[in-house]
């Protein structure tokens, strides 16, 4: 039997801006076969990540994301690797997403 993620979706949203803070980090990769993103950055452990599904520019200072787009707050293993991309049993695999890493 698979694990459960460990991956949050955020409810269904208006457009929004999300704020960022000059220490975040904000990447722009895909999922794998199996909805994870490898950053291969062992030391993000001690991090959280927002990911959202598609690519968006950041001007510096917020992300502003259009209605409706799916958004999950993340863990971010010890070998880099964010955990999976499910929304209602449906694994969102080789995706482009915009990942915003909150370094703290």
């Amino acid at each position: 039997m698979p694990r459960h993620s460990k991956s949050k979706v955020w409810p269904q949203t208006s457009k929004l801006k999300i704020y960022t803070r000059p220490e975040d980090i904000v990447i722009y990769t895909e999922t794998d076969e199996r909805g994870h993103v490898q950053t291969n950055k062992k030391g993000w452990e001690k991090f959280k990540a927002t990911v959202i599904l598609g690519t968006f520019q950041d001007n510096e200072t917020f992300i502003e994301v259009p209605e409706n787009t799916l958004i999950w707050t993340c863990n971010i293993t010890s070998r880099g690797r964010l955990s999976q991309l499910v929304h209602e049993g449906e694994i969102y695999s080789n995706e482009k997403v915009t990942v915003l890493v909150h370094v703290i």
